[in-house]
């Protein structure tokens, strides 16, 4: 929603992400906010079989079960489970699916401008997956891609992937863009700010220098690691309709204690980040999993992490790690 005096401009770290936004500071935020505690009653995985794991597999990255020829296949030892992953990630079904993974991430809000482009975000990111770019690319890309397939030069302001693009930059605005910080917050971080309604009546002063000075406010405005009113003048420059606005004197902000002139910056300081790496793997973890990780697979989030640097960032190996691995094919 936009945010006015009437509608509620202070912030507070959701309770329930508190310890996830401390560990952040310790540059824990993998484990803290990436991982889920086990149930009570949980137990180790128990493998099943290859023909049954070809089916999750197929299903997960195709929308379909396995063909007759691919389990007989997999049965006679012709082709492998990596192989027939490989078979996969390279169909013209997983195209659709990963397009929809990215669609439901990205989707149109009550802000969204009418005519609004939503599905360059997903476009611009199903084509750094196929492509096999660094997946970094996501958020420092010079480009975008149109909507027959094509990649064009950005053209809405700094060059910051799908940062950049006027659906993401209109689907969350608001006064001071405090809106639009929040949820960057929760797409890219283990922190989640949740807006404090104040009294219609109330006559607190709501600018950011006010409530970056105000005792009862400043821990959620003024952090420099995660501060809304240092995060939110990174898109200052935009307007609600999600347009650059050109001639724009850029503000600049801080975030994770780094500073940076504008959006491509903040793009920058992101992708270097431990929250960046912990956001990629578990996006594709729920994905496949149904789940967040468990406490219990930190070990297993440390062996992703380390193949994804190893792959120079290539989100489709860690999609085939993922599938390929023990704790996919089990229950």
């Amino acid at each position: 929603m936009r945010f006015s005096k009437a509608s509620h401009m202070n912030w507070n770290i959701k309770k329930t992400y508190a310890a996830g936004a401390l560990a952040c500071f310790a540059g824990l935020s993998l484990v803290a906010s990436s991982f889920a505690p086990a149930g009570p009653n949980s137990t180790e995985p128990e493998a099943i079989a290859d023909v049954l794991c070809l089916r999750k597999m197929s299903l997960d990255l195709t929308y379909r079960g396995p063909t007759e020829a691919e389990v007989a296949d997999l049965q006679s030892g012709n082709l492998t489970l990596d192989q027939m992953a490989e078979s996969y990630l390279a169909s013209a079904e997983f195209e659709q699916v990963l397009f929809d993974w990215f669609r439901s991430q990205y989707p149109p809000t009550e802000l969204t401008v009418e005519g609004v482009d939503v599905e360059e975000p997903s476009r611009i990111a199903r084509h750094i997956v196929l492509s096999d770019m660094d997946y970094r690319t996501l958020l420092t890309g010079d480009f975008t891609i149109d909507a027959e397939g094509n990649e064009q030069p950005a053209s809405n302001g700094p060059a910051a992937g799908i940062l950049g693009t006027q659906h993401y930059m209109s689907a969350y605005s608001g006064s001071y863009r405090r809106n639009w910080a929040g949820h960057f917050l929760a797409e890219w971080t283990p922190i989640v700010l949740q807006a404090v309604t104040l009294p219609a009546d109330d006559d607190t002063d709501l600018s950011p220098e006010s409530l970056m000075t105000n005792p009862a406010c400043a821990g959620c405005h003024a952090s420099e690691i995660y501060g809304i009113d240092h995060l939110a003048p990174f898109a200052l420059c935009y307007g609600d309709d999600g347009l650059y606005q050109p001639g724009c004197a850029e503000p600049g902000g801080t975030f994770l204690t780094a500073s940076g002139p504008d959006l491509a910056s903040l793009g920058s300081i992101v992708t270097q980040s431990n929250e960046f790496m912990a956001n990629s793997v578990n996006f594709y973890f729920k994905k496949l999993f149904g789940r967040s990780m468990a406490y219990s697979e930190q070990d297993f989030y440390v062996d992703q992490v380390t193949l994804f640097r190893e792959s120079e960032y290539k989100a489709k190996s860690l999609i085939k790690s993922l599938v390929t691995s023990p704790e996919y094919c089990a229950r």
